[in-house]
């Protein structure tokens, strides 16, 4: 397993995940709560490598809760901040592939 210098590492892979295991589960009050955490884990300044291709993946997975409740311009937008920072974000491809 490689190692990544990420001293000070934030807790926004915390947030992430708590955001994908609410999203996963797929009841409607979890899914607000999902994007909640989604948000949240966007107000973080990453600290190293690892923590922007988090933020890459939270960017993708607020614009899929976000199309799921029919805010697809807005989810689109997250998709597009997602392949900013990350170009081979394979989510964000994929679903904005769906949209169109």
């Amino acid at each position: 397993m490689a190692r990544h210098n990420c001293k000070g590492a934030t807790e926004l892979p915390c947030y992430l995940t708590a955001g994908l295991v609410l999203a996963c589960r797929g009841q409607e009050d979890d899914e607000e709560e999902a994007i909640a955490y989604f948000r949240k884990a966007l107000e973080i300044e990453p600290k190293c490598y690892v923590e922007r291709d988090i933020r890459a993946s939270a960017y993708a997975n607020l614009g899929v809760a976000l199309v799921k409740r029919k805010q697809t311009n807005e989810g689109m937008a997250y998709f597009y901040k997602a392949l900013a920072i990350m170009p081979r974000c394979s989510l964000a491809h994929y679903n904005l592939g769906t949209i169109f």
